[in-house]
């Protein structure tokens, strides 16, 4: 009964994404979804105690998702260079659920629950970026005279300040986006002339391929 409920569980969490990316949270009922879905609502409340539940548990399963395959990429085998363009390369394949992470009528009606999304970031920020620099700097990457504490609260506040739907909502660019350049300005500018030559050098190659 336990895997029945998962698939049960993973049908609705999927439909559901496809349905806030599309018309957002505020106007998803689960009268709605159940009916596109051809699911009674007591196949619905066996497996979610409300819609507020199962928006919580969309979101904690791509925070999960999200979360994991970044750690996977920093704490892989590679060098400083090739981990910072696999996590840019990563960064612009998420502009969809980046964009339901940060939904407006999200962030409006359930403050608690982007009080979690912000917990999240600024846990990744911090137990992974330090690594990262450790690491660069070692490797001759990025420029030893760099106050690394300095670098993870400034990089933590540039992400708090611009990625949320205050600002998005009001500017031309996605969240996958800014997060790229935020990325791509703050490390550029305290790697080495070798790093930059280096991330530039591996850049073009990736573009030629």
């Amino acid at each position: 009964m336990a895997g029945e409920a998962d698939s049960t569980k993973e049908r609705i969490l999927s439909a559901v994404e496809k349905r806030v990316l599309g018309d957002g949270y505020a106007r998803l009922s689960v009268d709605d979804l159940t009916a596109s879905m051809g699911m009674s609502k007591k196949t619905f409340y066996k497996v979610f105690e409300s819609k507020e539940d199962m928006i919580r548990q969309l979101m904690d399963r791509m925070m999960g998702e999200v979360g994991g395959t970044i750690d996977k990429i920093l704490t892989a085998r590679q060098g400083f260079i090739e981990k910072m363009h696999a996590l840019m390369a990563y960064l612009g394949t998420l502009s969809q659920r980046v964009d339901i992470l940060l939904a407006k009528d999200v962030h409006r009606q359930m403050p608690e629950l982007w009080e979690r999304i912000e917990e999240f970031r600024r846990r990744k920020i911090h137990d992974n970026l330090s690594r990262l620099i450790v690491q660069g700097v070692q490797e001759g990457y990025i420029r030893q005279d760099v106050n690394q504490r300095i670098f993870v609260l400034a990089y933590a506040a540039a992400i708090q300040a611009v990625i949320r739907p205050s600002v998005l909502s009001e500017e031309s660019f996605s969240a996958s986006e800014a997060m790229r350049e935020i990325v791509r300005v703050f490390f550029i500018g305290i790697m080495t002339d070798e790093g930059r030559r280096v991330f530039e050098q591996l850049k073009n190659q990736a573009l030629t391929q």
